[in-house]
């Protein structure tokens, strides 16, 4: 396909994108305005057909999806650290029985390529789903066993790559709270507990955007949607992939999250003695507690 050529890579962008459009509309397209008025261009001048995009982009599909993950630890955290995209690809089609389109893991400064590995932090890619795609082995999050369900800001899973620690989640009487803890060093605090939602928003996270190397928008909390999402896929990990990653859910804390609940209130997840994964209850933003801790997100 001669004319094809023209737009080196442009169709396979903007395949790898499609995840994003039915939650950003239009909109979504912004950001690939090169790639979808070329594409447009050609169109209009009858230079390419829409059946022949058509056959080109399924064709792209089959190469970029058909990466498989081996099974043993050490050849799959292989593949996770060279091809990210090809890991997530094939775990998201053993997860969901069906391929789903990752887009490659945006570029990287040297300051955050640094920062993943010092901080121990784990690029993912989260699809636009729902709880209805859930497979059966994943816990969802009880909304309303402990809140009003009307009064909880629901968010959903992002499409988006991010990042996210993979640091324990201890038990909040745990006197090496969460152990080895080098952003927590870095930030200068002594411990992960006792601080408000305010306070992390107002200090902690602008201060951990510097060191990670990113705008202070992208760093924040995980929403309670993308945390349970990341406890059901680190259980999988450990499962599907030798990996050894905590079960957020088997500790005896709460970790704030981004939700609003009703005006003054912020979700917390995580208690085990409450449903673990599956726990969602809430706490006052501007109060500070021993039982709540956290972990930061970022968005790429």
């Amino acid at each position: 396909m001669p004319a094809l050529e023209r737009l080196p890579g442009w169709a396979r962008r903007l395949d790898e994108m499609s995840g994003h459009f039915s939650e950003a509309g239009l909109g979504g397209l912004l950001d690939y305005h090169e790639a979808t008025n070329a594409l447009g261009e050609l169109l209009t001048q009858r230079v390419i057909t829409p059946e022949a995009v058509k056959v080109w982009l399924g064709e792209q599909a089959g190469k970029h999806q058909s990466a498989t993950v081996p099974a043993d630890s050490a050849s799959a955290m292989q593949m996770f650290l060279t091809d990210p995209r090809a890991f997530w690809a094939q775990a998201w089609k053993e997860i969901l029985g069906r391929a789903i389109a990752v887009p490659p893991v945006p570029t990287l400064k040297s300051k955050t390529k640094k920062a993943v590995e010092v901080y121990r932090l784990m690029p993912v890619f989260l699809p636009v789903i729902t709880e209805k795609d859930y497979p059966e082995s994943f816990i969802k999050p009880n909304w309303g066993k402990h809140l009003t369900v009307s009064n909880i800001q629901r968010r959903p899973l992002p499409g988006r790559w991010v990042l996210v620690e993979t640091i324990q989640k201890p038990a909040y009487n745990d006197p090496q709270g969460y152990g080895d803890d080098p952003l927590a060093k870095a930030l200068g605090l002594v411990s992960r507990f006792s601080i408000s939602w305010d306070t992390l928003h107002e200090t902690h996270h602008p201060a951990t955007a510097k060191l990670l190397g990113l705008s202070k928008r992208a760093v924040r909390l995980p929403t309670a949607e993308e945390w349970n999402m990341v406890g059901n896929l680190f259980l999988w990990l450990n499962a599907n992939r030798n990996m050894s990653l905590q079960d957020l859910g088997s500790t005896d804390s709460w970790e704030w999250c981004e939700n609003a609940y009703g005006g003054a209130g912020r979700l917390l997840v995580g208690g085990r003695g409450y449903g673990g994964l599956a726990d969602v209850v809430c706490y006052w933003r501007g109060d500070a507690s021993g039982y709540i801790g956290f972990r930061v997100l970022a968005v790429l």
